[in-house]
């Protein structure tokens, strides 16, 4: 059964559901499902338009987190838990950090750079010859072998002192 509530700030005039519709009580018929348009950056939105006739483009994941979690803490960000951007049903999205996101994006093979089973010189990605560390825009993984060489490379420079 699809929920509805209304959107804060545009009470008795806009509501959404959990399945991510957005429907006006400002035209006629009251009720008017709302179309979605993509947004630039291909996120589904809809233009809301308050009682003194400015408007706002809003993203349909954060009315849908808005009206049923509740405002967005700072410094999180709306996340789509399977990457699609269509999809925005409550239970697909939640509230969470850019590197969340970033492993929601490995997790459900969207990471470009997690499909890699080579380094750019060619060392395969192994359990053994992989190194994982933690920066704060997200994880990252070394060639255990391309780091030993450029070890050797410094030694060297050190002993030539060039």
């Amino acid at each position: 059964m699809e929920r509805w509530l209304p959107i804060h700030g545009y009470e008795g005039r806009y509501e959404v559901s959990d399945v991510g519709r957005v429907r006006s009580y400002c035209r006629i018929p009251a009720g008017h499902l709302l179309k979605q348009a993509l947004a630039g950056d291909g996120y589904p939105s809809v233009d809301l338009f308050a009682g003194d006739g400015t408007h706002r483009m809003m993203r349909t994941s954060w009315l849908v987190m808005l009206a049923f979690v509740g405002p967005r803490p700072s410094g999180q960000v709306t996340r789509h838990l399977d990457d699609n951007k269509l999809n925005n049903t409550l239970a697909n999205l939640a509230y969470g950090t850019r590197r969340d996101n970033e492993i929601d994006k490995t997790r459900n093979g969207h990471n470009p750079n997690a499909k890699k089973t080579h380094c750019p010189r060619g060392h395969e990605y192994t359990v053994e010859n992989t190194r994982w560390g933690t920066r704060a825009n997200g994880s990252y993984r070394k060639c255990r072998a391309c780091h030993r060489a450029w070890v050797q490379q410094a030694k060297q420079r050190t002993r030539t002192g060039g």
